[in-house]
């Protein structure tokens, strides 16, 4: 009874955190929000084992580094001849929060440790303070927007785990929020409404399944959530005619031209991770259809699997 009223004021604190940050008028009250935010969300993503205090504990630890930068770039503030440092520090600081490329070793440890709960909020919930506050920089991230698309891509693959592969997948959505917003587009919070959005269907359908690996997709016998399954895996690699598709389309409708060389290298990574997700979904789909043993199925089957071979090639268009 103690715990569940913990995890409630620290949920609520969590919510009052990201308000009292979009109302902060100065980079005090920031870095004030930023901590009641990390706070909030260890108490609440607590639990009485030693693989969830390791992994909360690392968290603390990075999330601290990166305060503290935070909070010498405010020091500097009021020097105006550190005014590009402070610029740097900053960014750097909110980059590491994140999870960012290169500060990207500690995501798949911490998320992996995590319920599906827990993992929702440090997915979605957790990046929109970071992001806010990178919002209000002005630093060129185009580097650690190529490498994050193309590392994060390249991590999926020979990925078993369902969450190793959905933090890769994040850090590679990421890599397209932090596009948009060196556009000085406030499309990022569209764009993450969205993709939590898609994150929490998903969530959703793996806790009913209790589904924590690739290799248990075989064993979805239910057609309607194997049918829900597709279309949220279709989802969250950004194919069409879904949701995750539109808004990355929506951020290269506004992205301008001489970006082309950022928007191939981003485009050739979501076609990296709708393989993996497409690949994954192919053995269910051998396994529904094939063990009918009729011309019908292996028809349907094999136009299936020429769909899914496909369908990647249309984000060119």
């Amino acid at each position: 009874m103690f715990l569940n009223w913990i995890k409630i004021s620290s949920l609520f604190l969590l919510i009052f955190s990201i308000i009292f940050n979009f109302s902060a008028t100065n980079w005090f009250f920031f870095w004030i929000s930023l901590e009641i935010n990390i706070l909030s969300f260890i108490f609440f993503c607590f639990e009485k084992n030693n693989l969830s205090v390791n992994s909360l504990f690392k968290y603390f630890i990075i999330q601290s580094i990166a305060s503290m930068i935070f909070f010498c770039s405010i020091i500097l503030s009021k020097n105006f001849l550190f005014m590009e440092l402070n610029n740097i520090l900053i960014s750097t600081s909110m980059l590491m929060k994140l999870g960012f490329v290169p500060f990207h070793f500690w995501l798949s440890d911490v998320g992996e440790s995590l319920n599906w709960l827990n993992f929702f909020l440090f997915s979605s919930i957790q990046k929109i303070i970071p992001f806010h506050i990178i919002s209000l920089t002005k630093f060129s991230f185009h580097l650690i927007i190529l490498l994050t698309s193309l590392i994060s891509a390249t991590l999926m693959f020979n990925q078993s785990s369902l969450r190793k592969i959905l933090i890769f997948s994040s850090l590679n959505h990421m890599s397209w929020m932090l596009f948009i917003i060196i556009h000085n587009n406030s499309n990022w919070l569209l764009y993450l409404t969205c993709y939590s959005f898609i994150l929490s269907l998903f969530i959703l359908l793996n806790i009913q399944s209790n589904m924590s690996s690739t290799l248990q997709i075989l064993f979805f016998n239910q057609k309607l959530n194997m049918i829900l399954l597709i279309i949220l895996f279709f989802n969250m690699s950004g194919l069409p005619p879904f949701m995750g598709f539109f808004t990355k389309w929506l951020t290269l409708m506004n992205s301008s031209f001489n970006q082309i060389f950022i928007i191939f290298f981003l485009t050739i990574s979501s076609l990296i991770t709708s393989f993996i997700y497409t690949s994954s979904l192919f053995p269910l789909i051998s396994f529904s259809f094939l063990q009918k043993n009729s011309p019908l199925s292996k028809t349907y089957f094999w136009f299936i699997l020429t769909l899914l071979i496909l369908t990647p090639f249309y984000c060119f268009i």
